[in-house]
């Protein structure tokens, strides 16, 4: 089942809060970053420049950047994150392998989270070395106290029922899902040819609202997909 961390600010009702974001509370009272502190990532293979990232300046603007090719995808995002100052960030990559894999004892799936089943996700065992390098950004990340969620923009799309302009194998779609969604985003995206730049903003759209407490996610606290 589909859960959410907070409902419409309007129903005021909370559901419950992520364990990182526990982490970030003091006194009882909810820690948000700024957001310009938060950045959207889409992770790809670490050379061939399909890394892109997505960010809100103090002034509400959008900015983005994607690898060139060759590029050491990881340095490169190190570099911006320092940057930037950013404290928190969605991550299109799996931060976690399945339970099956953790213990020879336990009887849990060897190739799919639970999240990955609920979500149609593709397994992280699948992306093999991309989850590798994923995993051990988020410990470097994390030794930095910037907190990394696992966010799937896949999902973002289909339970917003935007899959007709959201087709990846045409740039000439870009535009057309551009001006479709607008009102789906808490911001302007801006103009760009690359699909990997809209899917960091969709990142940064559900990074936005995991710092709302209003983001949508499946699995447990140690596999969990946000949306």
């Amino acid at each position: 089942m589909q859960q959410t961390i907070y409902m419409e600010k309007k129903m005021g009702t909370k559901l419950g809060t992520s364990h990182l974001l526990q982490q970030q509370m003091s006194n009882g009272k909810e820690k948000k970053v700024a957001q310009h502190s938060i950045l959207g990532i889409d992770y790809g293979s670490k050379t061939a420049g399909t890394t892109a990232l997505a960010w809100i300046d103090k002034k509400g603007q959008v900015h983005f950047k994607q690898s060139d090719k060759n590029q050491n995808a990881d340095t490169f995002i190190l570099e911006h994150i320092a940057q930037l100052n950013t404290e928190l960030i969605g991550l299109d990559a799996p931060l976690s392998i399945p339970k099956g894999l953790l213990d020879l004892n336990n009887d849990s799936d060897c190739f799919y989270r639970d999240a990955d089943k609920k979500l149609g996700a593709m397994s992280p065992l699948f992306l093999g070395g991309l989850t590798a390098r994923a995993i051990a950004l988020k410990k470097v990340l994390m030794k930095q106290k910037i907190a990394v969620f696992e966010t799937y923009p896949a999902a973002f799309i289909k339970y917003r029922k935007l899959s007709a302009n959201y087709v990846k194998k045409e740039p000439t779609k870009i535009t057309d899902f551009i001006e479709a969604t607008r009102k789906e985003f808490p911001f302007e995206i801006p103009e760009t040819k690359s699909w990997h730049v809209i899917d960091a903003c969709i990142c940064l759209a559900i990074a936005l609202n995991i710092n709302e407490q209003q983001a949508q996610f499946e699995g447990n606290t140690d596999e969990r997909i946000w949306y």
